[in-house]
């Protein structure tokens, strides 16, 4: 059961909230090692003048590695490493959006469904930085991360206030908002999935990675990048990033949730407010959506819910050692299958954007 703001549940377990702290502890010391260039800042160095900018991502830039499917050769961009506290594609996001001075008022108020990835590494980072966060989380279909992300709240401390649907979030989002400004807090909102101008930088930068891969030689430029088209900040931002590039190399944005939150205005809009953010810091760019295609017909009956194809693709991902789930990257991994080696000519790469490290292994071992 998700902890809620009125159980006793918010104060977490001592014990694993301990182990959790040790973890950060170590984190902490591993990025004060790790490689502190990005790809991005390369082409724009100005920009953290413009957007602040926190890195928070111990394993960039990710390796793409090889698989062979049946008949067909799939790339696949491994962001699943992006951190070994908790990768996959919300830290690139965070990086451009839990930085700035942050006030010991402030509150983390962000949300989504009840296994949200973005949820749960907004509360881990947020802990990480000694940010508290409120989570609105609305009911989706049976899943093992809505069990993980129910820890990870308890370990890290975060309030959560359910709503029961989807369409209902962004209203509860306000309201738990205007509380924690009611109590005398400052709220920060973090908008669905990190998908902002300034949190679709991270996947400019994703972009980036690839297309110097590409110049030295390591990998085939990409013909297609198959990833799951949800909030859109990823798909737009690889977009930006191989139009700056000046690669080829086309979108296929795989439908995850309702066409209102990724259609073509939602879209447009992204590309505009990320290219404002380049064009300020000196990187001018042209709209690239028209690089990104919208797949229809993995879907299913809804976001969350399992599908045929997307539950093949799991079984297929846990045989090559990919992290894969029935909400996102199974029905994106499912699109990536039928269309490689047949109705796409050049090479085919999978983003694969769900976690390889579970924060959860220390706590289970020591629990």
């Amino acid at each position: 059961m998700v902890a809620t703001a009125t159980t006793a549940a918010v104060a977490g377990s001592d014990g694993a909230t301990e182990v959790l702290q040790t973890n950060l502890r170590s984190y902490r010391r591993a990025l004060a090692d790790a490689p502190s260039d990005r790809a991005i800042l390369r082409v724009a160095p100005t920009l953290p003048d413009i957007v602040d900018y926190r890195r928070l991502a111990d394993s960039l830039p990710t390796p793409v590695s090889e698989v062979e499917i049946g008949d067909s050769r799939i790339l696949v961009k491994r962001d699943d490493l992006t951190s070994s506290l908790y990768g996959g594609n919300k830290v690139r996001k965070l990086e451009w959006l839990l930085a700035g001075p942050a006030a010991a008022s402030e509150i983390l108020v962000t949300g989504g469904g009840t296994a949200s990835h973005h949820v749960l590494a907004t509360a881990l980072f947020g802990r990480l930085l000694d940010l508290d966060t409120e989570a609105v989380l609305f009911t989706q279909p049976p899943n093992p991360g809505i069990e993980v992300l129910a820890r990870v709240l308890d370990a890290t401390r975060t309030p959560a206030h359910e709503t029961s649907s989807m369409f209902l979030y962004p209203a509860k989002l306000l309201e738990v908002a205007a509380r924690v400004l009611a109590r005398g807090r400052r709220p920060r909102i973090l908008y669905p999935g990190g998908s902002t101008g300034a949190g679709t930088l991270g996947y400019v930068d994703c972009a980036l990675e690839i297309a110097e891969a590409v110049d030295r030689g390591e990998i085939e430029e990409p013909a297609v990048v198959f990833c799951a088209l949800g909030s859109a900040g990823t798909a737009v931002g690889l977009a930006i990033g191989f139009e700056i590039a000046g690669l080829s190399t086309r979108i296929a944005g795989v439908r995850v949730t309702d066409a209102i939150v990724n259609g073509p205005p939602v879209l447009h809009a992204m590309d505009g407010a990320c290219r404002g953010l380049l064009r300020i810091a000196g990187c001018r760019v042209p709209s690239a959506v028209w690089r990104i295609e919208i797949v229809d017909g993995y879907l299913g009956d809804g976001y969350g819910h399992p599908t045929l194809e997307g539950s093949a693709a799991v079984e297929i991902a846990g045989r090559l050692g990919l992290p894969a789930e029935q909400t996102y990257t199974g029905k994106a991994l499912a699109a990536a299958l039928d269309r490689a080696g047949h109705e796409i000519e050049g090479p085919v790469m999978f983003l694969e954007t769900l976690s390889k490290a579970d924060p959860l292994d220390a706590l289970t071992a020591r629990s």
